[in-house]
């Protein structure tokens, strides 16, 4: 399995957003390296959620790691499925004193109760790409929307047209497809 870069298509909308102290949160520790390559890419600072759980199915403590106050904060995940851990991330976040708080999310799976957590969470937005499609209500959910086009895709990437992923009806890797050796960008 090959992973799909969505910087391409987030930075650019990241700048064009979010200007003056920026702050860009990994909701944990496994999302660090991308957060903090984003972070660099965009002279931000960096903050982490760090969730503990006492016991399996038990309520867990969040913690910031990390400067927000007063700061437009952009939440920078992979893969949201339930919403949980996004809106309670959001949550810590304006309890620190955040000026506001989004999210941008490569893949938005978005089931059970997801979209109705993020209309009541306290996120501004919460942007995606269209490597899942959106059910009729999150395309319904004021909160919730889809990338606008990016970059045009670069080595390692499978835009098609700018911010759309093209399926392939083939069982290669999309390295395979695209060139061998041209791996993701460096960031």
């Amino acid at each position: 399995m090959d992973n799909l870069y969505a910087s391409p298509v987030m930075i650019p909308y990241i700048r064009e957003n979010f200007q003056d102290d920026l702050a860009i949160v990994s909701p944990d520790a496994g999302g660090v390296p991308r957060a903090r390559a984003y972070a660099k890419r965009l002279t931000a600072t960096l903050g982490l959620i760090d969730k503990r759980r006492d016991a399996p199915g038990k309520a867990k403590a969040m913690n910031l790691i990390g400067e927000v106050m007063d700061k437009d904060v952009v939440i920078l995940d992979d893969i949201i499925d339930t919403g949980g851990t996004l809106s309670e991330a959001a949550g810590v976040i304006i309890q620190q004193g955040a000026r506001n708080v989004n999210a941008c999310c490569t893949h938005a799976v978005l089931s059970g109760p997801a979209v109705e957590r993020v209309a009541n969470s306290p996120l501004h937005r919460l942007v995606v790409t269209d490597t899942i499609p959106l059910s009729e209500a999150a395309k319904k959910c004021p909160k919730i929307r889809a990338a606008p086009g990016g970059a045009p895709p670069g080595p390692g990437h499978c835009a098609h047209p700018p911010g759309r992923l093209r399926q392939f009806p083939v069982r290669d890797s999309i390295l395979m497809i695209v060139g061998e050796g041209r791996g993701p960008p460096k960031m």
